[in-house]
């Protein structure tokens, strides 16, 4: 009975570990997209600097001012983000380095059925509420 319990919590403690494991990869896959796309945006707002030819020379220089202003404001949120997230990046890439990709593959637990008799998947600590309180 105890190596059933055993199994089950280890199975319980895997799967939480895998879900953690996708938390970090997502998380480090979102940060690195948002500093890609501030520096994506920052070379847009740079190709608008003279999108207007046929303007003339005071429209043309407020919107070759503003494209530029939002350039740099992009430009400089993709340094401040880089440089603010690079410990956590190299944090995370260490962290998914320590989980083997070996020890992701699906595990299979035998069950002795007859040990299984007489388990109560029910537990005092349980603190899952009735239906009648719900």
């Amino acid at each position: 009975m105890f190596f059933i319990a055993l199994k089950i919590e280890w199975c319980k403690s895997r799967a939480r570990m895998l879900c953690w494991r996708e938390e970090v990869e997502l998380l480090l896959e979102e940060m690195r997209r948002v500093v890609a796309f501030a520096q994506w945006k920052s070379a847009w707002w740079r190709q608008r600097v003279d999108s207007l030819p046929n303007a003339s020379p005071h429209l043309q220089e407020g919107v070759s001012a503003r494209a530029l202003a939002c350039s740099d404001r992009e430009l400089s949120l993709a340094e401040r983000l880089g440089s603010v997230w690079a410990g956590l990046m190299t944090l995370g890439q260490e962290i998914l380095a320590d989980v083997p990709a070996a020890h992701l593959t699906a595990v299979e637990v035998e069950i002795d059925a007859t040990a299984e008799q007489g388990y109560d998947d029910k537990r005092e600590d349980d603190d899952t509420l009735p239906d009648d309180e719900i």
